[in-house]
């Protein structure tokens, strides 16, 4: 049986802390979606299917792996000791993403530039997106209210027109 090697897709800039992190996280599933390994990171392909074990287990190493190569040293300390791939992609989520004005600006974008096509998803999958999208937005306001007044402030008004 012929294997093949596998080169993991390399992003323009590693991920070298929060500054950078909404650039390389869009940037990177960009380039798992190419060679069709981001459903490893959203958690689709959490559990091995038991015929196809070994295939599984050799993409989540893949998606590990570019995961890695992709990452300064910082960030790779963080996911050094993660054998799954999405868990690995949350807890760098978890670690850079903050309520900074540029994340609540870049969330608030997302809904905004959502587009209905007819042709590739229904109505109603359309306003789930949507309301799964504003869901985010509105914890991740109501968690920057809980941790820090001083950062709540910086971020109410994007609140307001929620009310």
């Amino acid at each position: 049986m012929m294997t093949t090697t596998f080169k993991p897709p390399k992003v323009s800039e590693p991920l070298t802390d929060e500054n950078n992190y909404h650039s390389w996280a869009k940037e990177l599933l960009r380039a798992l979606r190419s060679i069709e390994l981001e459903d490893y990171i959203t958690a689709t392909h959490s559990k091995a299917p038991e015929k196809k074990l070994k295939e599984w287990q050799r993409n989540i190493d893949r998606t590990v792996t570019t995961l890695l190569i992709n990452c300064e040293k910082e960030p790779q300390q963080l996911i050094r000791g993660c054998d799954i791939a999405y868990e690995a992609w949350d807890l760098l989520k978890k670690h850079y993403e903050d309520c900074t004005r540029t994340h609540l600006t870049a969330l608030l974008l997302n809904i905004t530039m959502m587009r209905f096509d007819d042709r590739t998803t229904t109505m109603s999958d359309h306003i789930i997106s949507f309301e799964k999208k504003w869901a985010i937005l509105r914890q991740t306001i109501t968690s920057a209210e809980a941790s820090s007044t001083t950062q709540a402030g910086a971020i109410k008004h994007f609140s307001s027109s929620d009310a």
